[in-house]
């Protein structure tokens, strides 16, 4: 009879309420509150705060410009850093290490930081000036490059939609910003280019902007909303197609502006090389849109999808996996 009322009790017990899945991690997403906040400055300023590569000269000797784009790169720097610290769920749901990328950007960052204001405030030979502007390209780039490379795990790592405006408006807001510094220094002798220019370089922080907001959405997702190890999910299969329109249309920037010259009394148009100078400092196209369209060919390949359960069951191996 006791075994009876036992067996009823365990029968009728009720099952305990399913627990929510936990966040990705709380403390990565404050991060992006800091991608925010450099957004905004640079809204503010409606500068090219990002050391990039061009033909334009560079605001010297003015400690404002100087200290600013140093705020706005420091803020990026540790966002970043607030990611990789709390980047050890991504990392172990994926069973990957490329997350590991945040440190690279961030030890590529620190010398960044330090080198936009001293370098440029305490310069005092043009030997010295030329120093400044190369290392400054240099390491701006390899900083541009890495963000890149940390955009596209936004994208491949997540099932949503999240995960995919993440990665393509973090990753597409420097190539913006390139084209608009571009446009700002063919203005000077086309002033008609200059008012596109500016609504180019606030386009590139507002993208920024949103970017970082779903930066935070991404880190404080459910953890289930990140894919499975080795399967590229299908949001992320149609980012790689969206972002080869994007590189199309990034890169028409470096056909348009720069390479057309009519030659010859018969003024012939032909397409000059981007290597093509117009004097002995100055390409006749802006290094800032081939820099535009490499970045974004940079992500655009490296989205790549591999292979993913469709394509698994469809080969050989499918079988013995």
């Amino acid at each position: 009879m006791a075994q009876t009322e036992s067996t009823e009790s365990f029968v009728s017990r009720t099952p305990p309420p399913a627990q929510s899945p936990g966040k990705i991690s709380r403390f990565a997403g404050i991060g992006g509150f800091l991608g925010i906040a450099a957004a905004g400055l640079g809204l503010v300023t409606g500068a090219p705060l990002l050391p990039i590569p061009s033909i334009g000269a560079l605001t010297l000797k003015d400690p404002i410009f100087y200290w600013t784009s140093t705020a706005f790169v420091a803020l990026l720097v540790i966002s970043l850093l607030l990611q990789l610290i709390g980047s050890g769920s991504l990392r172990r749901r994926l069973e990957s290490g490329y997350p590991a990328v945040l440190l690279l950007t961030f030890l590529v960052g620190i010398p960044l930081v330090i080198l936009i204001p001293f370098g440029g405030m305490y310069w005092n030979l043009p030997g010295q000036v030329a120093s400044y502007v190369t290392n400054l390209a240099i390491l701006g780039s390899i900083f541009a490059i890495l963000w890149q490379l940390w955009s596209i795990v936004y994208v491949d790592s997540s099932k949503t939609y999240t995960g995919l405006l993440a990665g393509i408006l973090n990753a597409f807001w420097i190539p913006v910003l390139a084209i608009g510094m571009g446009l700002s220094n063919y203005s000077i002798a086309n002033p008609g280019l200059a008012p596109i220019a500016a609504v180019v370089t606030a386009a590139a922080y507002a993208m920024l902007l949103v970017g970082q907001l779903m930066v935070v959405k991404f880190w404080w997702s459910p953890i289930t909303s990140v894919r499975e190890f080795g399967r590229s999910s299908d949001t992320a299969k149609f980012a790689f197609g969206i972002t080869g329109l994007l590189t199309f249309i990034i890169g028409a920037a470096a056909i348009v502006f720069g390479p057309f010259a009519l030659i010859g009394t018969n003024l012939t148009e032909v397409w000059r090389p981007w290597s093509t100078m117009a004097d002995a400092t100055t390409y006749v196209t802006d290094p800032a849109f081939i820099y535009a369209l490499c970045l974004s060919l940079l992500f655009w390949v490296m989205l790549a999808p591999r292979l993913g359960a469709r394509e698994l069951r469809a080969t050989h191996i499918g079988a013995d996996v």
